[in-house]
């Protein structure tokens, strides 16, 4: 997984203060530290592209007013209901070989047996889970091979193993599954609610 450099400058706290940073074009932010005292900073709102507008997991190498570098992950964003501009974002402090919990983007690939040969339909039901690693091992996003998916037969969270990651998600829930075609002489899709037999 790669970091995403980011460049910040330092701000005052409070309302007033954030609506002076949006009024100038920026974004204000916190980075939260662990029970230490929370990070203010203003970032320009094109900069933060990599970091919001993606599909995979990043550690974002955050740095303020050219100082020390603080690494650290995607807390929340908040965005304006009416433009869907970026009107606030907070970030987790990081520490290597420390354990961090972080949502991962879930990506399909292959086209499964249930649909190549059966004329199946794929579903694509969690997008994202959520794990628990150390920060260097936060994987991009998590690939799951799906060839191998007879119609009517799934994936949960409990059949999917990465070394070093631990799954917070709970294994009974379901992230893909192949629907037999509609007047098919397949079983009911809604018989495929079980996990699939390894």
């Amino acid at each position: 997984m790669r970091d995403i450099a980011l460049k910040a400058q330092s701000r005052a706290t409070g309302r007033t203060a954030a609506k002076a940073v949006r009024k100038a074009g920026l974004v204000p932010g916190v980075v939260y530290a662990g029970g230490k005292e929370a990070i203010p900073f203003a970032v320009e709102t094109l900069a933060l592209r990599p970091v919001v507008y993606t599909a995979e997991s990043h550690v974002v190498a955050l740095t303020i007013d050219n100082q020390e570098t603080i690494n650290c992950i995607v807390k929340d964003i908040t965005f304006d209901h009416g433009t869907d501009a970026i009107v606030h974002l907070d970030f987790y402090k990081v520490e290597a070989g420390k354990a961090v919990r972080v949502e991962v983007p879930v990506m399909l690939k292959g086209i499964p047996e249930g649909v190549r040969v059966n004329g199946g339909m794929l579903e694509h039901i969690a997008h994202k889970l959520t794990i628990e690693c150390v920060p260097s091992a936060i994987p991009e996003h998590i690939d799951i091979d799906v060839t191998h998916l007879a119609v009517n037969k799934s994936i949960h969270v409990s059949d999917l193993s990465i070394d070093g990651v631990k799954f917070i998600t709970g294994g009974d829930v379901l992230v893909a599954i192949v629907h037999a075609k509609r007047g098919g002489d397949d079983a009911p899709a809604t018989e495929a609610a079980a996990p699939a037999k390894k």
